[in-house]
């Protein structure tokens, strides 16, 4: 069988092979087998470098593995040219060290008929990346695993130097095996930075050994913190993959996560429960103690950057937009001439505070762009939400990612182009929170607030997976190289995401299947929380209304039955009161909800459909005793006998205003079961 694919510069992108597209490619002949011995060897001992590459030989030896299961007729078995039998890797420099001056360049050569595959970087990273292009022209063949062509020479390297990914660990925390699968997902799109916002609104969510106090309140559902030893394999891990790790501390705005330091004297602009803004105050109380927490941080984390946020501040309280710029200046300074790192913020501390130093890394984000900040003479990272906040499930396929496929360095001036480090996705856990954004004074709840609860830790990554790729991929290869003739909408850019997006899920990534999606909820339409079945016999009770409140569909004309199983009623015999149960359909279970009263009665018990008069008959009623659902005479003195019906879950509500000491805790509450 015989491939034909040759690409110049300028139309490269349109590569279905790798992913990024690279600078150039040239690949064409028929495909070659691997040997079955086929290894990776190198020229330095790098730990790093000898870890990828075990990393990347595993990779092949599952092709290889899948290969010798597959069915192939006689006449495909065959190759004409010898079988690959390894690959060589020239590194120049073998050191580890990572950073803004990083080289990840690399070539890839192949001719036909040699029996090596021949690829050179200038560091161990850029190593890394020419194993994953290689790996990703690997496929499943007759046998034996098969390079797609055999002829291939591949020139690459990135426009950027900052290629990141921020996660909101400062709202949902994000556990670590989530935390390492993005990681590996990343390396494969060839991402160099993760960008650790920890701490925002609801938590601190890194361990500090000076004010442990700061993570000694997350337990429960609020449970969820990174251990410095957590940070030190966190960085250990993304370091192996070429990935750079950049804290954020999010500072003075979405500060709620410092709330346990106020008895050490860190003080707000206001009181109360939704108090998130911290006070610049004059004897620099609030100053003092985040610098010593800084300082701590800035040991633990070994980057070059560290990131204090400084967004979204206002006027409030004593706290004025002096006090706010003082304290900001200072901090950043410090960073710079006591820490040895380089501050980072986002675009409000150039633009509102103006406390950013010349030194200042600024993120630009919604009102600013990375052209004006470049035109500052400051770097900048462009994090613009309409192309890169996934705070929001994008739609299916090319329609969801187009919008990713920007040019970060749009109106940026030909001499300010040295001064835009790069771009950034943005995946922040706001609609996660159990109240929208952790505010003890909100009463309502964003749409993913299920998965805040760590029990669903699982079920969360899953869903953070969805959320970000495959539409990732896209942004990941705008950072990469921007090239203005590729069409992220067309077929063949389609058929080439969702060939990589397949080949990353194989793998283990956590992604949206291909052609489907996926929202903070479900995948592909299927639910990410699977709801437990009520089975026969099962206890009818109350729960709040976020508790199971799915399970249960009823029309205005009955009988009321479970979504989940038809074939399962709500039941009652005809002698008993307390508590109704789940028992299989029957005509003598059929209810009928009267819209004039909300109340919802039903039959005699004589298991025919006649109903009685409505002040007759049984009606669905609460025990004020334990909570269990029955049955009571119709017209009684019982205030919860009113229910509604909520369309949008399907579920039966309590609709009873009774707010006496033992039946308040039951009003508002919707019908569930428990097992018997």
């Amino acid at each position: 069988m015989f491939f034909t694919f040759l690409l110049t510069l300028s139309a490269v992108v349109g590569s279905p092979s790798i992913w990024p597209p690279p600078q150039f490619i040239d690949a064409s002949g028929e495909s070659v087998q691997l040997h079955s011995t086929f290894s990776i060897e190198t020229n330095h001992n790098s730990n790093r470098l000898l870890a990828a590459i075990k990393r990347y030989s595993n990779i092949i030896s599952q092709i290889q593995s899948k290969s010798h299961n597959q069915n192939f007729r006689t006449s495909s078995i065959q190759s004409r040219l010898p079988a690959l039998l390894h690959l060589r890797l020239d590194v120049l420099n073998g050191n580890e060290y990572l950073g803004e001056n990083t080289h990840y360049d690399y070539r890839l050569q192949v001719r036909p008929g040699d029996s090596i595959v021949n690829a050179n970087a200038t560091s161990i990273y850029g190593a890394m990346y020419a194993l994953e292009s290689f790996v990703q022209l690997v496929r499943v063949g007759p046998g034996s695993a098969m390079l797609m062509y055999s002829s291939v020479s591949v020139v690459d390297a990135p426009q950027y130097a900052w290629r990141g990914l921020m996660i909101d660990t400062g709202r949902r925390f994000f556990p670590m095996p989530l935390v390492k699968n993005l990681l590996d997902t990343l390396s494969a799109n060839k991402m160099n930075v993760l960008h650790l916002h920890a701490s925002d609104l609801c938590r601190f969510s890194v361990e500090s050994k000076k004010f442990p106090n700061l993570t000694a309140s997350l337990t429960g559902i609020h449970a969820g913190f990174y251990t410095q030893t957590d940070i030190a394999d966190m960085i250990a891990y993304a370091g192996d993959r070429g990935i750079r790790v950049v804290p954020e501390f999010d500072v003075p705005g979405h500060s709620r996560g410092f709330i346990p330091l106020e008895s050490k004297g860190i003080q707000f602009c206001t009181t109360g429960g939704g108090r998130s803004q911290l006070y610049g105050d004059p004897a620099n109380k609030t100053y003092s103690i985040l610098h010593e927490i800084f300082q701590e941080m800035s040991t633990l984390f070994k980057d070059k950057v560290f990131n204090i946020g400084c967004d979204e501040t206002g006027v409030s309280g004593p706290c004025t937009q002096q006090s706010t710029f003082n304290l900001e200046r200072k901090l950043f300074n410090a960073i710079e001439n006591e820490f040895g790192k380089t501050p980072e913020g986002w675009e409000e501390a150039y633009f509102n505070a103006g406390a950013a130093t010349n030194n200042t890394i600024v993120n630009a984000w919604a009102r600013h762009t990375a052209a004006q900040i470049t035109k500052t003479g400051r770097r900048a990272v462009e994090s613009s939400d309409s192309h890169f906040y996934f705070t929001s499930p994008g739609a299916a396929g090319p329609a969801g990612w187009k919008k990713c496929w920007y040019d970060i360095a749009t109106g940026v001036a030909s001499a300010h182009l040295h001064l835009l480090l790069g771009g950034e996705i943005s995946m922040w856990s706001d609609s996660y929170c159990y109240l929208r954004q952790c505010d003890p004074t909100s009463t309502s709840k964003p749409v993913g607030y299920k998965l805040f609860d760590p029990k669903n830790n699982k079920e969360f990554g899953q869903s953070i997976g969805g959320m970000i790729w495959p539409r990732g991929y896209v942004a990941a290869a705008a950072f990469w190289n921007f090239n203005t003739s590729f069409d992220p909408s067309s077929d063949a850019t389609t058929k080439a995401i969702y060939k990589f997006n397949d080949d990353l899920i194989a793998r283990g990534s956590w992604a949206c299947p291909s052609t489907c999606h996926c929202d903070q909820l479900t995948a592909c339409g299927k639910p990410y929380l699977q709801p437990v079945p009520p089975s026969a016999g099962d206890i009818l009770t109350m729960a709040p209304c976020d508790e199971g409140i799915t399970e249960w569909e009823w029309t205005t004309s009955g009988p009321i039955y479970l979504r989940a199983n038809k074939s399962l009623c709500i039941h009652y015999e005809s002698t008993s009161t307390y508590p109704l149960t789940i028992e299989q359909c029957l005509p003598l279970d059929t209810w009928i909800h009267n819209p004039n009263t909300s109340t919802v009665y039903g039959s005699n018990g004589s298991g025919s459909a006649t109903f009685l008069q409505t002040s007759e008959s049984l009606c669905m009623d609460l025990s004020t005793a334990n909570g269990a659902v029955g049955t009571w005479k119709c017209g009684s003195a019982q205030p919860n006998q009113e229910w509604s019906y909520d369309s949008s879950t399907g579920a039966i509500v309590s609709m009873s205003q009774y707010h006496d000491a033992t039946r308040s805790a039951f009003a508002g509450t919707c019908i569930t079961t428990v097992p018997k």
